[in-house]
């Protein structure tokens, strides 16, 4: 029973002003036809009527009296109630009072709360959502008194159960009674991004903005041979998307990439293969999927889309399925022709927040400090090539500053070499914790490093490299020697001891070298990456929202 009266003082025609594309009052229409073939609305107002009946809903006709600005809501629909089962010659022993204000709620949330009524065999339920906070009253003189007898923080309060709105469930032996709720009552708490009742134009806009909200799951990799640069990437993305909806999925050789979301505070949902993450998407409605998991094939992605039931995303993608997204988006190469479905190049790198905000340092004419660094694993063992080449070229008093993640396999080797060029290096320093990386970046004169997402963050930085890809696929990105702040040797395995050190060599004493590099760097606009791609992935859901509204 959906009551939509015609007059409302806050917002004249509340009930019929249309968003998200129609009427607020068809929104729970539909969500209650989701549920149930019997669904009716009591109203007062003919244009109510004739949009209702027009979308095939019986409508009660409200009687004046019941009609007034201070008319409650029990004797409306039970007279509504009354009136249908005479009309229909059928007896309800429930129902169901849901509010047009109250356009979030879900099919979902209407079955839950009458299958909590029947477990818990109550005669009536009302939806519900914790309000708890410290709240304060007055005493009959004015004085204010706080309601809690413990100051604490909110988690840690009492329930304390508000209202919704939304739904109301009473027994034929309640409503009899000439009440909506009575006897034995119990409670549904509402999921929160449902419980929204609209009374203002902020509560309009608040709707609206939520409708369109995604349901998102994001898959990516992350482990000791890919390292957790998809992992960095898609959480900088997840805290962009405003949505009380995002879950991660990682699969068991990606147990480092699920540690680390779960530090972070997401949720993280362990799956064992292709097919059951794909049944959990179907199983959960989500509206956006996202996968970082490197190249995929042209089948996973069609079963994720289905018959254009959500928007499917993918990055780095090389594979087949690239082609078969929603959008692909692969920051690391460069693409002259452009593809329909696709974004190429560094408009779209995806830098982590401590690089957002981090300052530029000013050029040094006079080299001082070396960084090393080649992400977090390090697969190809170029850390030591690296240290050798430095050891070499650095004077004793210069500094040499070496940064290896915890998935570097050979740490401890590192760790002797680090101890042994020490003895003529002083300087020469090594981290394995670093919890803000551009703290580090922008202390450097020059980095050696791989050709991943480490080139970004150092040109963001506007610090001059000489790159080693550490596979073939690595070898293909093109950043740093297209944007000429980067000198590339190539496949790091096939770079011998003598060209890494005359290279070294080269740059590091050439002060106009090292300057061209960091003022080439300075013309890309990386720091607006995340914008751009923020904006691309909501841009294509919002078109696939509007396209498929319920």
């Amino acid at each position: 029973m959906i009551p939509a009266r015609g007059g409302s003082k806050g917002i004249p025609r509340k009930n019929l002003r249309f968003l998200d594309g129609k009427p607020l009052v068809l929104h729970v229409v539909d969500i209650a036809k989701e549920f149930t073939d019997f669904v009716a609305v009591t109203t007062d107002d003919e244009e109510i009527r004739a949009v209702c009946e027009q979308h095939g809903v019986a409508v009660v006709q409200r009687p004046p009296e019941l009609a007034l600005d201070d008319t409650p809501l029990d004797p409306v629909v039970i007279h509504a109630w009354r009136t249908i089962e005479s009309l229909k010659g059928k007896s309800f022993h429930w129902v169901i009072t849901v509010q047009p204000t109250s356009p979030l709620v879900s099919s979902a949330s209407l079955k839950e709360a009458m299958t909590k009524v029947e477990q818990e065999n109550a005669d009536c339920c009302v939806a519900v959502t914790d309000a708890r906070h410290l709240y304060w009253s007055e005493s009959a003189g004015g004085i204010p008194v706080p309601a809690y007898t413990a100051r604490l923080n909110r988690q840690y309060l009492p329930p304390f159960w508000k209202e919704t709105g939304a739904i109301v469930i009473s027994s034929r032996r309640v409503l009899e009674a000439g009440t909506r709720l009575g006897g034995q009552v119990c409670l549904y708490p509402m999921p929160p991004e449902e419980s929204l009742d609209i009374d203002s134009y902020d509560d309009f806009i608040v709707a609206q903005s939520r409708l369109f909200q995604p349901k998102v799951a994001i898959r990516v990799v992350g482990n000791r041979e890919l390292g957790l640069g998809h992992v960095y990437r898609m959480l900088t993305i997840a805290s962009r998307l405003f949505t009380p909806v995002l879950d991660f999925y990682v699969d068991a050789s990606s147990r480092m990439a699920g540690d680390l979301i779960r530090r972070r505070h997401f949720p993280v949902i362990d799956f064992a293969d292709e097919e059951e993450f794909i049944e959990a998407v179907r199983l959960r409605n989500y509206t956006l999927v996202i996968n970082d998991i490197l190249d995929t094939e042209a089948s996973y992605i069609r079963a994720l889309r289905g018959d254009d039931e959500r928007v499917v995303i993918s990055f780095e993608d090389l594979g087949s399925g690239a082609s078969e997204t929603t959008l692909t988006i692969n920051d690391l190469y460069e693409y002259s022709v452009p593809v329909a479905n696709q974004l190429y190049g560094w408009q779209y790198v995806c830098l982590r927040d401590e690089f957002l905000l981090a300052p530029v340092r000013p050029f040094n004419p006079k080299a001082e400090n070396l960084l090393i660094t080649f992400g977090g694993t390090d697969p190809s063992g170029l850390t030591l090539k690296a240290l050798s080449a430095a050891f070499k070229v650095l004077e004793p008093h210069q500094s040499i500053t070496v940064v290896v993640g915890p998935g570097n396999r050979n740490l401890n080797r590192i760790c002797d070499r680090v101890a042994q060029g020490s003895l003529t290096h002083p300087n020469v320093s090594l981290l394995t914790d670093v919890p803000r990386m551009s703290d580090v970046m922008i202390k450097a004169d020059l980095a050696l490093t791989s050709n991943g997402r480490t080139v970004f963050e150092l040109a963001c930085c506007r610090v001059p490299m000489i790159t080693m890809s550490q596979n073939s696929r690595e070898a293909t990105h093109t950043f740093g020697r297209l944007s000429r702040g980067a000198i590339d040797l190539g496949l790091g395995s096939s770079v011998d001891e003598h060209l890494l050190t005359s290279t070294l060599a080269r740059v590091w004493n050439d002060s106009e070298t090292r300057r061209s590099m960091y003022e080439n760097l300075s013309k890309f606009d990386l720091r607006s990456g995340i914008e751009r791609v923020v904006n691309a992935i909501l841009d294509v859901h919002r078109k696939w929202r509007s396209s498929h509204r319920r």
